[in-house]
């Protein structure tokens, strides 16, 4: 899928050519970001306590990567298709 707006000047990515891989790419990388982020809590919370906070966060995280999952492998097939399509 390819970009509407080729903005010049990305606001979190650091440069606009980041952002020029296929969007199912870029999107698998943010899960893997907030994955890891998810890890991280969890050391948290084993190792801090507070488990009755850190949980709910937790789960929103879980939540969130589970919708982008199903996200990322609807634009995966989407490109498949365009691919096919351009061949």
């Amino acid at each position: 899928m390819e970009r509407k707006n080729k903005d010049r000047n990305p606001i979190y990515y650091k440069s606009a050519e980041e952002m020029d891989k296929p969007l199912s790419e870029l999107m698998e990388e943010l899960r893997s970001d907030l994955c890891k982020v998810r890890g991280k809590l969890h050391d948290i919370k084993r190792s801090y306590g507070w488990e009755d906070r850190i949980e709910h966060i937790e789960g929103g995280l879980t939540c969130m990567l589970v919708a982008m999952y199903a996200t990322v492998e609807e634009w995966q097939k989407f490109e498949r298709k365009a691919a096919l399509s351009s061949n």
